[in-house]
């Protein structure tokens, strides 16, 4: 129940007009009314509340007759928009708009205290009339009190704040984006639903979005309709889009309007990320040599090794292969451009030089099928490896050395979490880099095999030790 200034404001039904009593209402946030008869009753209840709030009425029975009083009750008879919360005794009957309470006997000066709290549901100005009575006819008379409140609209004091995140940060033409919006609702209070209206902007597609069950798209415009959120609770938004054009002006922007009632601050409504848009350089790198597709035992996985050479004049940061014409998940793919998923060699390509990407399938079939290849430049690439976060540091009886001068690494997990693999040179993991893409475990343990690019920068045999370690993503 809210609270209010301590002070009491006192009438008596016998000795006041109406016109006090209202006085008396609107310059008090609390009163306390009197009923005459051979009960003397006192009722103190709040005047002015919001919907939502809990009407107290603190219920003060006297025996004022000279005599033992028996069978007294007191009847409050109200609004059916008033909802029933609880009373101090039971009621004796409780129908909508309709709450009876029973004191029993009192004897000579006795006194017995009840109390009744009610919920407003809409606003206005409603009264609440107790009657004190009795089941014997014309035993106990008095006047009734009538306890009017006010009820004003309730105040949501909710601050929404709005953030983007991706996890991408070279973009090209046709390339989906995967973007996460966050609702965060700072507080203090809980907020019921709110409604965020995005249109989809001209050149750009929308390839994907979650959850499903609370987004529509209608006109080119998503409409994501949020569920409860209790203060400090988020709610995200998953997005795929794909920038259609090049460009160094495309971002991307999520703006949360609501009204003033609802958040009460507008400043962290609003978050932008911005991205250029760049068109692909073809003919630098290009495709030399194409392996055969042969099955791994180990991780059942259809494995092809493909070379590619910088032929251009100029070194490259990077050297992105994209693959067309393809019916099966690509596991080691990075990314997908225009439905075509991607690798990426995150070191550069000096001028005539090559490397030789591990391509990884999975293909329940196990049978081949010759995807088309396009090579070119990916600008900078960050493998750096996070420095924050729990780690978990493969020992050395958990790495093995493979027939096929592979390295396979092995660690205990959480089932469906995301692990990123680190990997350096020196036990400090100064320095250390992280293997692309992240791995989900599928079970409580989680093998891995390092085989070279395109997964890290360079062969585990190119260097004299190689460790690792696996960081649990949020």
């Amino acid at each position: 129940m809210r609270q209010y200034p301590p002070h009491i404001c006192r009438m008596s039904l016998r000795k006041i007009t109406v016109l006090i009593g209202l006085a008396l209402v609107a310059l008090c946030p609390r009163a306390l009314g009197q009923g005459a008869g051979l009960l003397d009753v006192e009722v103190e209840w709040d005047t002015s509340v919001m919907v939502g709030d809990t009407i107290r009425y603190s219920i003060s029975v006297t025996n004022t007759s000279g005599q033992v009083l028996s069978d007294i009750f007191i009847t409050n008879t109200f609004p059916v928009s008033f909802a029933f919360v609880r009373s101090t005794p039971d009621p004796v009957r409780s129908d909508n708009g309709l709450v009876v309470l029973q004191v029993g006997q009192l004897g000579i000066n006795g006194t017995s205290s009840l109390s009744l709290d009610l919920r407003p549901t809409v606003t206005g100005t409603f009264t609440n009339r107790i009657q004190p009575g009795s089941g014997i006819a014309g035993q106990i008379t008095g006047n009734p009190i009538d306890a009017v409140t006010t009820v004003t609209p309730a105040i949501t004091l909710s601050d929404i704040a709005v953030s983007v995140a991706t996890s991408e940060t070279n973009v090209f033409v046709n390339d989906w984006i995967p973007i996460t919006i966050t609702f965060s609702n700072l507080g203090p209070s809980a907020i019921s639903t709110f409604t965020f209206t995005d249109p989809i902007s001209t050149n750009t597609l929308l390839r994907g979005y979650s959850p499903s069950n609370q987004i529509i798209i209608s006109t080119n415009t998503l409409i994501f309709t949020s569920g409860s959120l209790a203060a400090g609770q988020s709610a995200n938004i998953e997005l795929t889009l794909q920038p259609t054009v090049a460009g160094t002006n495309f971002a991307y922007g999520a703006v949360l309007n609501l009204p003033s009632n609802i958040d009460t601050n507008t400043a962290n409504n609003a978050a932008v990320i911005p991205f250029t848009v760049l068109e692909p350089v073809l003919g630098e790198i290009v495709v030399t040599d194409v392996g055969t597709q042969e099955f791994n035992r180990q991780n059942a996985l259809v494995e092809q090794m493909v070379q590619v050479i910088n032929v251009g004049s100029n070194s490259v940061p990077s050297a992105r292969l994209v693959l067309t014409n393809i019916a099966f998940k690509v596991v080691n793919a990075v990314g997908t451009n225009d439905g075509n998923p991607f690798v990426v060699h995150g070191a550069p390509l000096q001028a005539g030089e090559s490397v030789n990407l591990l391509l990884e399938y999975f293909i329940p079939s196990r049978t081949t099928n010759d995807p088309g290849f396009t090579a070119y430049s990916a600008g900078d690439f960050d493998t750096s490896a996070s420095t924050n976060g729990s780690f978990i540091v493969v020992a050395n009886t958990n790495i093995f050395n493979l027939p096929n001068r592979r390295i396979l690494i092995q660690f205990p997990a959480e089932r469906g979490a995301t692990y990123q693999i680190n990997y350096s040179t020196n036990m400090t993991f100064e320095g250390a880099m992280r293997a692309r893409p992240s791995v989900v475990a599928q079970a409580n343990w989680v093998q891995w095999i390092d085989g070279g690019p395109p997964k890290t920068l360079s062969h585990p045999t190119n260097e004299p030790m190689r460790f690792y370690r696996a960081l649990k993503l949020p």
